[in-house]
């Protein structure tokens, strides 16, 4: 219910979009196959479940999610915790006024949905490299300082980002919290049993 009114409120293709997107993710994760996939920004009104659905719902369906604002727009070199879960997340981060920043965090985001292999380092260590087939979850409101945070959209970066906006919800989050462990395993039998169109 709470996929469905998101998305479905702004437009039902992209519904279908995001469900093949979380379905081709979830199905490689169960077969234990590595692939990449895009990075996704989730934009819409305050209070609607953005963050609900990438932390509550994403979160429990791969195994937790870890904030990466830290290591991705604030610069922090040491990134050993990302490394720990299959989803990272950047939840209402605000995006920086300095320009070689942003270009770096850019860049960044490009590897993330592209290379198998990112840079990895633990505090103490010049660290190496490690694979990684997780995905990238950025959520934010539709003002204009929130909106800082999208990337440059050149044509090296289309492809690696799906963008979606999402509108208003009248979902009872308390209630949904409490019924989403029972419904989990079914919703998960769903994303496997997906025709991708």
């Amino acid at each position: 219910v709470l996929i469905e009114q998101l998305f479905k409120s702004v437009s039902e293709k992209q519904f279908d979009h995001f469900l093949a997107y979380l379905s081709y993710f979830y199905k490689n994760c169960y077969e234990q196959k590595k692939s990449k996939g895009q990075v996704t920004f989730i934009a819409g009104p305050p209070g609607t479940g953005k963050s609900f659905l990438v932390n509550a719902v994403i979160g429990k369906i791969f195994g937790g999610v870890v904030a990466a604002g830290s290591y991705l727009v604030d610069q922090d070199q040491y990134n050993d915790h990302l490394f720990r879960s299959n989803v990272w997340v950047l939840d209402d981060e605000m995006g920086n006024a300095d320009a070689r920043v942003m270009a770096r965090y850019s860049n960044m985001l490009k590897q993330i949905a592209a290379n198998y292999n990112l840079r990895y380092r633990p505090m103490y260590s010049s660290g190496g490299s490690l694979e990684w087939f997780g995905r990238l979850f950025v959520t934010l409101n539709e003002d204009y300082k929130s909106l800082e945070i999208l990337p440059d959209m050149d044509l090296n970066n289309r492809d690696k980002i799906n963008f979606y906006r999402v509108g208003k919800t009248n979902v009872d989050f308390t209630v949904l919290n409490a019924a989403f462990p029972a419904e989990l395993p079914y919703f998960c039998r769903y994303l496997l049993d997906h025709e991708i169109p």
